[in-house]
């Protein structure tokens, strides 16, 4: 330690434009190395932000074996795993059953707990007089036994499936229940529009799958969250559709992400080469480390501790002058660049900036200084 330090301060008094020069190519890298991940994170995160063109999503089930279905609490489970985000934005689902010969249609909304109807889609029902009347949220959330059922009164068809399921005019049979109907529906031919939280848990759903309507266009992290979800409950027995999503300026920031590293790459070099030129000043003290029994392994270690003793600082300096002064300047042009730096992440890069000059340092000491000034020194036969 003492000869590292020694040496620290003879580098500083009799080469200081050198020492600030390698100084200089430390804080650089540091600088460069914290804009790379920064600008790394910023285009994940625009990446992720991106929106498509889809406000609809349909999700189809593939039933290749017929006892491999999925039932109405199988997805149950699997839309409780959505996120809060992602809620929020899915205006209404749409499944479909089939009890026996009676198709069975269902809109809904789920947050993880309770049932609901999105309110712009009973507005739009009944203002386009799609439906008589419309489901309200307190018989979704209890579960109430009420039915629309196709408008047969005014369509003058004589047989309907759901005739032979009506013991009278104003109830139906559902799955063995009696359905009160409340009102009636122009939507779906004989189809019958029931709340889903009255299905049973393990009805059979259509393979017509699940429609999901969005408030807002779907966004790039929104599809990969669907996208996983579906796929990790139901594996094959889904079909998720592919989603046209912009990347974004990808290509631009892939060439300035590779800049930077190439620039923190060559700075490191610099470092290097500069100390390269510091060592070959100082043939004649490695000489008389080696006469008095100092090895050669040793004055590696002594040469690498002084370079330590400059790259820790100027690195730490460098990650200083980046957050409190390139940083602020920064988050005005990039939208997601602020508050990506902890200290675990500066800890990580100065990691791995040490163990990288380590290496680089290392091969350099052991090929091009060490061994060629041992060899001098025996043709000037000063050993």
């Amino acid at each position: 330690m003492k000869y590292a330090i020694k040496n620290l301060v003879n580098f500083i008094r009799q080469d200081r434009l050198i020492f600030i020069l390698t100084m200089l190519c430390v804080l650089i890298s540091s600088i460069v190395s914290c804009f790379s991940y920064e600008l790394y994170n910023n285009y994940s995160q625009q990446r992720l932000s991106s929106y498509g063109e889809n406000t609809q999503i349909d999700i189809t089930f593939n039933y290749y074996d017929n006892s491999d279905y999925i039932t109405k609490k199988d997805l149950e489970n699997c839309l409780a795993q959505f996120s809060d985000g992602l809620v929020e934005n899915v205006k209404s689902y749409i499944v479909y059953a089939i009890d026996e010969d009676l198709k069975l249609e269902c809109y809904f909304k789920y947050d993880g707990k309770e049932y609901t109807f999105s309110d712009e889609i009973r507005n739009n029902f009944i203002s386009n007089k799609i439906v008589t009347v419309c489901f309200t949220d307190d018989q979704m959330r209890n579960g109430e036994r009420v039915a629309l059922c196709w408008d047969y009164i005014h369509d003058g068809r004589e047989e309907y499936n759901i005739f032979s399921r009506m013991p009278d005019e104003s109830t139906v049979i559902i799955q063995g229940k009696v359905y009160e109907i409340i009102g009636y529906q122009t939507w779906c031919d004989d189809n019958v529009m029931i709340p889903y939280s009255t299905l049973d848990d393990n009805t059979i759903l259509s393979k017509e799958g699940l429609h999901l309507s969005l408030n807002k266009v779907i966004t790039r992290k929104q599809y990969e969250e669907i996208d996983n979800i579906m796929v990790e409950n139901f594996g094959d027995r889904v079909n998720v559709p592919d989603m046209t999503i912009p990347n974004g300026d990808g290509e631009l920031y892939s060439v300035v992400i590779l800049i930077s590293v190439l620039i923190s790459v060559i700075t490191m070099l610099n470092f290097a080469i500069l100390y390269k030129y510091i060592l070959m000043k100082r043939k004649k003290s490695i000489c008389i480390y080696m006469m008095c029994g100092m090895n050669r392994y040793k004055s590696i270690q002594i040469f690498l501790l002084e370079c330590m003793m400059i790259v820790i600082p100027a690195f730490i300096l460098g990650i200083v002058s980046y957050n409190y002064l390139v940083s602020p300047y920064m988050i005005g042009h990039f939208k997601y660049i602020e508050n990506d730096y902890n200290f675990t992440m500066y800890l990580i890069e100065l990691v791995i900036y040490i163990f990288v000059s380590l290496i680089i340092l290392g091969i350099l000491l052991m090929n091009e200084i060490v061994d060629k000034t041992i060899i001098d020194i025996k043709r000037e036969g000063n050993i």
